[in-house]
């Protein structure tokens, strides 16, 4: 698995957001699937942070939004929605996607909220996001409730739990090799 990069954009170009140190470990017609037991995000400010909780990155290929699944070390799963432009390949390694700043996050207790209303208004004006973008948006935030509501697709735990575990076994099948293959080119020298 190659490391790619996840990069979230301002409606002007800007750079906002990037992951670092994620995989693409599936990809369909709908979606590209990322995965990273410990991601490395780096803000627009240059600040250089880590999650310290495994999280898979259901990026949408045609609808407006992108879904963190957060693996929190107590067990329970967290969801947490960009809503954002589709998600595009930028390069051999890169993918990207313009952030429109409003974010709809469910707890693992189920409790889900709007976040970044104000936000979302400010950059409308500011970047002069069209009525249908908005209209779009709006839209995208209720289909994201009913769906976190009915567990249903990205927001199924059972079906994240497995797709987890698979990319873990896949990791420590790929970690094993490296070592084995340092083991043998020492051993041959």
């Amino acid at each position: 698995m190659k490391p790619y990069r996840l990069v979230a954009f301002k409606k002007n170009g800007v750079a906002h957001r990037m992951w670092q140190r994620i995989d693409l470990i599936k990809e369909t017609d709908d979606y590209f699937t990322f995965a990273s037991l410990y991601p490395s995000i780096t803000e627009s400010s240059g600040r250089i942070w880590s999650n310290e909780e495994p999280t898979l990155y259901f990026c949408h290929k045609r609808e407006f939004y992108n879904v963190l699944v957060m693996f929190k070390t107590n067990g329970t799963i967290a969801y947490y929605v960009n809503i954002a432009s589709p998600t595009t390949r930028i390069d051999e390694y890169a993918y990207g996607f313009i952030d429109f700043d409003l974010d709809v996050k469910m707890q693992a207790d189920k409790t889900i909220s709007l976040l970044d209303e104000e936000e979302f208004k400010n950059h409308a004006s500011f970047y002069g996001y069209s009525d249908n973008l908005i209209e779009v948006t709006n839209k995208t935030v209720l289909m994201i409730k009913d769906m976190m509501k009915s567990g249903e697709g990205v927001f199924d735990d059972r079906i994240n739990r497995n797709l987890l575990d698979e990319y873990r076994k896949k990791r420590v099948l790929k970690w094993k090799e490296n070592l084995f293959q340092k083991v043998w080119l020492i051993q041959s020298e």
